[in-house]
């Protein structure tokens, strides 16, 4: 039984040696505070205040994950790595990021999805993502954006805003996006949309545009009916403005735009920004009587 002692301390012994090769190879060129496999590179809760610098990479990462971390500033050469050229999808959510360099994901030339939200982002260069020739979905959702950021992309067909702070979209904010399919601008605080700017989106699928601050005008009434009338959004959404009484007032019924809504518009059909939710300097400058105007809008007030 003493004879088989020695043996087995050294196969211990080999295997104890063995084991940390295998460990060695598998980390090498892996970033500290990062767990790599053959196509992933996970960094995820590990306190970061920087990318990682990624220039020693063996692997060929797909995916890239370094999301829940403290990292406030993309900078142009973070993402400069040798083996850039392989990711697909770039995770940089819930990172506290307040700014972004324009050219930060230059070299990720075959990113096609990128995830953004949940950070403190107020604005973005309006090339950031102009150089990704191949991404197809971007998510921007939960920052603090007041005006949509430009993003100039020809491959984009997925664009996710939710609950982003938006107040603003000016006009030139969709001529280039040509390949937008998807567009999710729920939950922010838009007041109004331009018709015309949904020409420059001749690929869109759906429009998101639920539970934001509509103005009680005309001209909304206008963009919801075109959308809808191309199928863009569901009626049966709660789509609605709010008026200067606190009420809030839905634009649609079973079917389509409620009747005291549409014979207000089509008697002001000459002045699309007519207001009719009777907020007091748009009323007086159409001559319109207010208790008129009240009991008009009787069947198609919700309280908030």
């Amino acid at each position: 039984m003493q004879s088989l002692m020695p043996t087995m301390d050294r196969y211990l012994e080999y295997v104890s040696v063995f084991s940390i090769i295998l460990l060695s190879t598998a980390l090498a060129g892996c970033p500290s505070k990062c767990i790599c496999s053959k196509n992933k590179v996970k960094c995820v809760e590990k306190s970061l205040f920087s990318v990682p610098n990624f220039e020693s990479l063996e692997n060929e990462p797909d995916i890239i994950d370094i999301s829940s971390n403290e990292i406030d500033y993309i900078q142009n050469f973070d993402f400069s790595f040798d083996k850039a050229k392989y990711v697909m999808i770039l995770y940089l959510n819930d990172s506290k990021i307040i700014d972004i360099d324009d050219t930060a994901f230059k070299e990720l030339i075959n990113l096609r999805e990128m995830y953004l939200s949940n950070n403190l982002l107020s604005d973005l260069p309006k090339n950031a993502f102009k150089y990704n020739k191949n991404l197809i979905s971007l998510d921007l959702s939960h920052n603090l954006f007041r005006n949509m950021p430009k993003i100039i992309s020809h491959s984009l067909k997925t664009l996710n805003l939710i609950n982003s702070g938006i107040v603003n979209i000016e006009e030139d904010r969709f001529i280039d996006l040509p390949d937008i399919e998807y567009l999710y601008l729920q939950r922010n605080n838009i007041r109004i949309i331009h018709v015309d700017m949904f020409k420059y989106l001749p690929k869109l699928i759906v429009v998101e545009l639920q539970y934001n601050a509509w103005k009680c005008t005309c001209e909304t009434v206008e963009m919801f009916n075109y959308l809808s009338a191309n199928s863009l959004v569901n009626i049966e959404e709660p789509f609605q403005c709010k008026t200067k009484n606190d009420f809030f007032i839905t634009f649609f019924d079973n079917f389509g735009t409620k009747e005291p809504i549409k014979n207000l518009c089509l008697n002001n059909a000459h002045n699309t920004s007519y207001n009719f939710g009777g907020e007091s300097e748009e009323i007086e400058e159409m001559e319109v009587d207010q208790e008129k105007l009240t009991k008009m809008l009787k069947g198609i007030i919700i309280e908030g």
